[in-house]
């Protein structure tokens, strides 16, 4: 099965200490974001904790800027 560039992308994911770490966010005002909305997570099945933040939305809420 063969997985455009832009496909596998969509998969990549980042815990909020991760997206804090990134962005020099305190994890703290990550949390507000998530809370308010301005920050959309994945919540993996089953899971009651561990959000995840798609690469593509992180670009997004950082305004199109680059993610390593």
């Amino acid at each position: 099965m063969a997985t455009t560039l832009a496909e596998a992308e969509e998969f990549v994911t980042y815990s909020l200490a991760e997206v804090s770490e990134m962005t020099h966010i305190p994890l703290g005002q990550i949390y507000g974001y998530v809370h308010d909305g301005s920050l959309r997570t994945l919540l993996p099945r089953g899971a009651k904790r561990g959000w995840r933040v798609t690469r593509n939305e992180l670009r997004r809420f950082i305004g199109g800027g680059e993610v390593a």
